[in-house]
């Protein structure tokens, strides 16, 4: 199990740093495997983030951020980018 939370955390760490890259398409890849890798609600939370922070889809974008903020109801960048949402 150790091995695994690792490995989905090496995942997010790449999916973010492709994000903010801007290769969206390699952030998504990575982002979405640490999402399916991980059983850490941490990580999942921030994968979804960074899902919600590439997504150009108002409504995936939102589902995204909800998806983050219930794994982590007090994800602050997350209420923030709702509420900018809303």
């Amino acid at each position: 199990m150790e091995n695994t939370e690792n490995y989905s955390k090496d995942l997010l760490r790449t999916g973010v740093i492709e994000a903010k890259a801007g290769n969206i398409d390699t952030a998504r890849r990575y982002l979405d495997r640490a999402i399916y890798m991980t059983g850490s609600y941490d990580v999942l939370a921030e994968a979804w983030f960074w899902m919600g922070k590439i997504s150009t889809d108002p409504v995936e974008k939102r589902k995204a951020l909800e998806n983050c903020l219930a794994h982590d109801m007090r994800h602050v960048r997350a209420r923030r980018e709702l509420a900018i949402l809303d």
